[in-house]
């Protein structure tokens, strides 16, 4: 092939995929892209999987296969998506156990920025520590008042990763007494919360609204930088001194080695979902934030997150078992 005729048939893909051309993954023209979600049925990653896979699945003209995987952290779906082959048939959807694996689990047998190719980032949401209505401590003064009176029999609910490190940074930084009961799911969490058999819960923003709006759920501390408009009463992150946000995110990955026009033309397709007025309008429901970056900000929004969750395992001394 000539120079110039190289050259018009380059043009002419690069105009295909300006256009928006439905998605082309790998050599099989119209092949099921297969999503992991490393939680359970019901989640608010799962919710939030299968809202952004039904419309990939409308833009790209391709079946879009939902799989929870859930246990291990999330350590099972990485795993594997790690091992798939690099053609962008095969991604996960990531939270911030992601990155905070390697700090608390000797079977993390995956590197964030080696083993995978960055595709997008959809949503995120404040976490917030609640307890049951009737619960007798109603603000930090009175919760730590009773866990200095109660030491080693207040609870708290964790699935273990990046949400029993966020909980034991804020019961280290309020001086609370607490003890950890780990769970597979945060929907039982939830459920035994607010049945009594444990205290609290550090919860995603978006499930707590609910049930802080019909009273069945008090808020001890919302971990933005600001305080919530719908919590004024609320302390901030900032107001017990942390330094910085926990947030909840939420978004997807390929393995590492997917040439980048797939993982180009994934990303466009995601970001194009995530910021459909529906879909938004859907996350914004849940108490989501649409939060829509390009593949480069997410390595270094990765890297910042890993930063963050290694500085916290050093000062609360805990190393991977």
């Amino acid at each position: 092939m000539g120079t110039m005729k190289r050259l018009l048939a380059a043009l002419a893909s690069a105009a295909t995929l300006l256009a928006g051309a439905p998605l082309e993954l790998a050599a099989q023209e119209k092949a099921p892209i297969r999503m992991l979600i490393p939680s359970g049925p019901g989640s608010t990653l799962d919710i939030i999987g299968r809202l952004v896979g039904e419309r990939l699945s409308q833009q790209s003209g391709r079946p879009v296969i939902v799989d929870n995987k859930a246990g291990a952290s999330g350590i099972i779906a990485y795993d594997m998506v790690a091992k798939s082959p690099p053609d962008g048939l095969t991604i996960t959807a990531v939270q911030a156990g992601f990155v905070s694996n390697r700090f608390l689990f000797k079977a993390t047998n995956y590197d964030v920025f080696k083993d995978f190719a960055p595709i997008a980032m959809v949503a995120r949401s404040p976490m917030i520590l609640v307890a049951r209505s009737e619960f007798p401590a109603s603000d930090i003064a009175s919760l730590r008042s009773l866990s200095k009176s109660r030491p080693e029999s207040l609870t708290y609910g964790s699935l273990n990763g990046a949400n029993q490190m966020n909980v034991e940074l804020v019961r280290k930084l309020l001086d609370i007494e607490m003890r950890n009961v780990p769970y597979r799911a945060a929907g039982q969490a939830l459920t035994d919360m607010l049945a009594g058999a444990i205290d609290t819960q550090l919860l995603v923003y978006g499930t707590a609204a609910p049930l802080l709006r019909s009273g069945k759920l008090k808020a001890f501390v919302v971990l933005s930088k600001d305080r919530l408009g719908a919590l004024p009463q609320v302390p901030s992150a900032t107001d017990i001194g942390l330094g910085g946000e926990v947030l909840s995110w939420a978004g997807f990955v390929a393995a590492a080695g997917t040439p980048e026009p797939i993982a180009s033309q994934l990303h466009a397709t995601i970001n194009q979902v995530a910021q459909e007025p529906a879909v938004r309008e859907r996350m914004i429901e849940m108490g989501f934030e649409p939060f829509v970056m390009g593949r480069p900000d997410i390595i270094t929004y990765m890297q910042r997150e890993t930063q963050v969750y290694e500085r916290v395992a050093k000062e609360l001394g805990i190393r991977p078992e």
